[in-house]
């Protein structure tokens, strides 16, 4: 097999995810309209409303593989893990959606 047909992703959440509301901030204009359709829709799998301020400013989560990474270093393969790996993938994406605007 070639290195890259060793592993297959499983496709799961991680519990560590950051995105919610603010306990500080409050909602700007803005989110309003786009936040309030969202919790009154009816997406299934939200925690009790009792444990987020829906009222405050809502920021995002975005996510990216983390764990058993393999990256290629000089010509050598390597396994990585942790932010190390995510943030430059997110940032890459990013980046090459930017650049097909």
């Amino acid at each position: 097999k070639q290195w890259y047909q060793r592993r297959v992703a499983i496709t799961a959440g991680n519990d560590i995810s950051g995105g919610g509301f603010s306990n500080i901030f409050s909602m700007p204009k803005y989110q309003m309209e786009t936040v309030s359709g969202y919790l009154n829709s009816s997406v299934k799998g939200l925690p009790d409303s009792k444990y987020y301020n829906s009222s405050n400013r809502a920021y995002p989560d975005v996510s990216a593989m983390s764990d058993d990474f393999w990256i290629i270093i000089d010509r050598l393969l390597m396994n990585v893990a942790g932010t190390s790996a995510a943030t430059p993938t997110v940032a890459g994406l990013i980046a090459l959606a930017n650049d097909a605007r």
